[in-house]
């Protein structure tokens, strides 16, 4: 069987689409999920990272490197500031 190409999104970026939602929900308290004390916002205006980012998690191994809150920190720090701004996730 062959794979027709389709106009869907690949599985990874769906995937990271729900993890940057779940990230923004439980900032905004739409969920009961809690965003650990450890995670802090970034004070240092820099240029390539939103007004609202996070400090990046030091990481001792590479499977703690790739698990959720390093990673999700990693791709919303890169999110534009229009994008991270947003108050609800149905936009």
């Amino acid at each position: 069987m062959k794979v027709q190409e389709s106009n869907k999104p690949s599985l990874e970026q769906r995937r990271k689409e729900a993890r940057l939602t779940l990230f923004h929900k439980a900032l905004n308290k739409a969920i009961a999920v809690t965003i650990p004390a450890y995670v802090q916002t970034n004070n240092r205006i820099q240029r390539n990272i939103n007004n609202i980012g996070y400090k990046d998690l030091y990481c001792n191994t590479d499977s703690y490197f790739m698990s959720y809150l390093p990673r999700i920190i990693r791709e919303w720090n890169k999110l534009p500031t229009e994008l991270v701004e947003v108050t609800s996730s149905e936009q």
